[in-house]
């Protein structure tokens, strides 16, 4: 097996990436596998604690965690068995005080194939949070999740832009939408 290719897939937190992401892999043949960005950077830094350790840290320090992502996918995508890897991650991140960007610098890093941003009415974000029992999350209102999203969204397409780089924009229930991205690029991967 050769190097998967990379689809990044951002969103907030609480959009429905990991719901989406598990139906997508399961249609998907096997040509596509799911890594959460944090559970790699977590892997290094932080002997598996919680996601929310990682996002509350000062904004030099989620930056520098970035090129702790961008070294332990470079090893995941040569292990990984399937020729499409979906990245579970994050263009913007909520430290506590601010929005901390991800550098395109970083991006670039990555080398993706691909991008796609998972949106939602901000309100059913909202509630998506607040009923999830499982993860702690930031208690935003649906006017703030709004304006994260918006902004989300912009750093994302300044990636399609800059980079050149496919952009892909769905709902959580688009699940097909992204399948069909993952079939693109499985179908590229077999051609080359």
């Amino acid at each position: 097996m050769g190097i998967a290719k990379v689809i990044a897939v951002f969103g907030l937190s609480g959009v429905g990436k990991s719901t989406i992401l598990q139906r997508v892999v399961a249609e998907s043949g096997g040509l596509a596998a799911v890594v959460n960005a944090g559970a790699l950077i977590r892997r290094r830094t932080l002997n598996n604690k919680s996601g929310e350790t990682l996002r509350l840290l000062p904004a030099e320090d989620i930056q520098h965690n970035q090129e702790i992502l961008v070294d332990e996918l470079a090893r995941k995508r040569t292990t990984i068995g399937t020729q499409v890897l979906l990245l579970d991650g994050h263009c913007v991140i909520y430290n506590g005080d601010q929005l901390v960007p991800i550098p395109i610098e970083v991006i670039k890093r990555l080398d993706l194939t691909a991008l796609v941003f998972v949106r939602e009415a901000a309100g059913k974000i909202r509630a998506r949070r607040l009923s999830d029992e499982q993860r702690t999350r930031p208690d935003h209102s649906s006017s703030e999740l709004g304006q994260q999203q918006r902004l989300a969204l912009d750093v994302c397409r300044s990636y399609e832009s800059q980079l050149g780089l496919p952009l892909v924009i769905v709902t959580s229930g688009q699940w097909q939408s992204i399948a069909r991205v993952v079939d693109e690029v499985a179908a590229s991967t077999g051609s080359e």
